[in-house]
């Protein structure tokens, strides 16, 4: 058995005791959608150390060719393969966005330290946050308590306040 990593969000965030993200499975997957911490326009980036692993996904990444030495490289060896390559204009993207992304996630931090500070003695709310590490701060999840998570978005929303990213409702 082997564990896939979803680290889709968690560029340059780890985990005290554990590691840092990309590193903790047998292999990773990370986004580089538009909307996350780092991006490419489209597309995503695994990390293993299993050779085999890199191995398989060099060839899915290629059409299913054989890369391992063979006399052509148009002979297919998988049924699996895709084009998953990286475009040109993308990786140049990619290469800027390794200049900026800790100085992203250091801004994301700052944002949702000034969450923690200004709902700090609230009762309605809670900040979820990692316990030890850095965390990217993708998103600000915030906890509600003893409030109605449509009457919150409609009091906002009159405000000119929107909600962006929205995903889970704990409860």
């Amino acid at each position: 058995a082997k564990l896939v990593e979803d680290a889709a969000h968690a560029h340059s965030s780890y985990l005290d005791g554990v590691g840092w993200a990309g590193t903790i499975g047998d292999i990773a997957a990370f986004s580089f959608f538009p909307t996350k911490v780092m991006t490419m326009g489209e597309g995503g980036m695994i990390t293993t150390s299993s050779e085999s692993l890199h191995q398989a996904c060099r060839e899915i990444k290629n059409f299913g060719c054989d890369l391992s030495g063979g006399s052509s490289r148009f002979v297919c060896a998988r049924g699996d393969g895709t084009n998953g390559r990286v475009p040109e204009l993308s990786a140049l993207l990619g290469l800027l966005e390794c200049r900026r992304v800790r100085e992203r996630v250091a801004r994301r931090q700052v944002l949702v330290a000034e969450y923690v500070k200004g709902l700090a003695g609230c009762p309605a709310f809670e900040v979820l946050q990692q316990p030890g590490g850095s965390c990217s701060c993708y998103k600000c999840i915030v906890r509600l308590r003893g409030i109605d998570r449509e009457a919150l978005r409609s009091f906002a929303k009159a405000r000119g306040v929107a909600f962006t990213g929205e995903v889970y409702h704990l409860g």
